[in-house]
């Protein structure tokens, strides 16, 4: 009897990841300021680097994202809130993350997308973070901590 090695390397994959009950998977909304490509690159660099913070926290703890960024003047937050929800009701996503950076840091939202419910917002100042790091690194660390003051609301 040969073993395939392969095709057991693939079944044990899958049943890692179809008995793993604690991944959730969260949809991000960047809520900018302006398009991106109108940025500034510093403004890019925050902004993208914010995210990458956020990604990576879910990422290491086994979670699903995608994201997906709007214009804050586009209409009023709730109505951004609403359509947002539908979309990652529509995904298949568990979270709505809403993110609003600025030049100080970031705002956020948390909303469990079953039943639209609002679980929580706060901010993360760049002031909680080691100003000895150059920018990318800095906006990297508020990332990790908005990310962290995100998951204790669900954990």
């Amino acid at each position: 009897m040969t073993i395939d090695f392969r095709k057991m390397t693939v079944l044990l994959v899958f049943l890692s990841s179809s008995l793993s009950a604690s991944s959730l998977t969260f949809l991000i909304d960047t809520r900018e300021e302006m398009p991106r490509g109108d940025m500034e690159m510093e403004q890019r660099i925050k902004v993208v680097s914010v995210e990458t913070g956020i990604m990576d926290t879910f990422f290491d703890k086994g979670h699903i994202f995608f994201n997906i960024y709007s214009l804050r003047n586009r209409s009023t937050w709730e109505e951004a809130d609403v359509k947002a929800l539908k979309y990652a009701g529509d995904e298949g996503a568990d979270f709505l993350l809403v993110l609003a950076p600025d030049d100080e840091g970031a705002s956020w939202s948390l909303f469990r997308v079953s039943g639209f419910s609002h679980l929580g917002e706060g901010s993360v100042s760049i002031g909680e973070t080691n100003p000895e790091m150059n920018t990318g690194e800095r906006w990297t660390a508020l990332g990790i901590i908005l990310a962290e003051a995100v998951m204790s609301l669900i954990n």
